[in-house]
């Protein structure tokens, strides 16, 4: 029965898009590689529908969904992407769980209606990551006398800090993000909304 379920499910949410919608737009993906229009530009200019936008999401579900979920990671290992900056932190994170790939509830018509392409294209990534507490970040800190020194502090401190936290919490999510995108491209070039949680 619950294998019957299951069928059910996925069927319902299984779409099927044109297999010349499909060509089209792996086609205009490739120009998009190399054009740095904007996401509203590239779906206004290749006039970009509702099933296209669909097929991209997938397309970025796909490529995010080969995200390492539960392994270390260090800022300093040799396979962390070296275009990613990460200034003066050093930090090491294990991503727990991403959901929300494919917004499956926007795609309900009869509730939402014809959602724009935009929407179903940066429609919130879901990331639940957990930072090792024993990350340090250096940080120029103001000292009475004005003057400023570069400290060293233990990663939870900083984010902790009531002068500065929000900005040191922002920047180790924006490490993060830009880690994830270098599995999907297509997420940082659709500018692919996310909610990362800390723990």
């Amino acid at each position: 029965m619950k294998d019957i379920i299951r069928k059910i499910l996925r069927e319902e949410r299984e779409i099927d898009i044109p297999l010349n919608k499909k060509k089209y737009v792996d086609k205009v993906l490739k120009r998009l590689e190399t054009d740095p229009m904007s996401p509203k530009q590239f779906i206004d200019t290749y006039d970009i529908d509702r099933d296209m936008s669909i097929y991209i999401r997938q397309k970025i579900a796909e490529q995010l969904s080969n995200v390492p979920i539960g392994k270390k990671i260090s800022v300093y290992d040799k396979d962390f992407p070296e275009d990613i900056s990460t200034g003066n932190y050093d930090i090491s994170f294990e991503i727990t769980k991403i959901t929300n790939l494919m917004p499956w509830y926007l795609l309900d018509w009869y509730k939402y209606g014809d959602v724009p392409p935009n929407v179903i294209l940066t429609d919130m990534v879901e990331v639940d990551v957990l930072l090792s507490r024993s990350g340090t970040v250096h940080i120029n800190i103001q000292q009475d006398d004005g003057e400023y020194e570069l400290i060293e502090m233990p990663i939870m401190e900083a984010i902790h800090d009531e002068d500065f936290g929000w900005e040191v919490e922002s920047e180790i999510k924006d490490i993060i993000w830009f880690y994830i995108c270098s599995f999907s491209p297509l997420a940082l070039k659709f500018r692919t909304e996310r909610d990362i949680t800390l723990f």
